[in-house]
């Protein structure tokens, strides 16, 4: 039949492994994924089976790895990324999926400090 509420797997020791929400058959709502360690490494909402709102991502160690804003489906608005000692790494602003480059992109060292070429790597 049609998936319905609220749908979660979990781990062989018992600590969850995610959990999903489907309406109609389609996701719909929070959306939660964890490590074998019980630590939640992904975590968004869908509507409709799009990517909605706020997505999380975060390191073993339970530091955010990444933020960013989602608008049906498509990143909308600031992408960013952190290193594993909580510093950031990246920013990027997307607007309907695209990446809007007349806005900044920049970028970071490990110990906070701006980058003077920020995408040296790229260019």
């Amino acid at each position: 039949g049609v998936r319905n509420g609220m749908d979660k797997a979990w781990w062989e020791d018992g600590k969850p492994k995610h959990i999903l929400n489907y309406k109609n058959g389609s996701k719909d709502g929070r959306f939660e994924y964890y490590n074998s360690n019980g630590v939640l490494l992904r975590a968004g909402f869908h509507e409709n089976n799009k990517k909605s709102g706020l997505w999380e991502g975060w390191y073993d160690s339970g530091n955010l790895h990444y933020s960013a804003n989602y608008v049906e489906g498509f990143l909308d608005g600031k992408m960013t990324y952190f290193y594993p000692n909580r510093q950031k790494m990246l920013e990027f602003i997307y607007k309907n999926g695209e990446l809007d480059s007349s806005l900044s992109k920049k970028r970071w060292n490990e110990d906070g400090s701006e980058r003077t070429k920020p995408f040296d790597w790229i260019e």
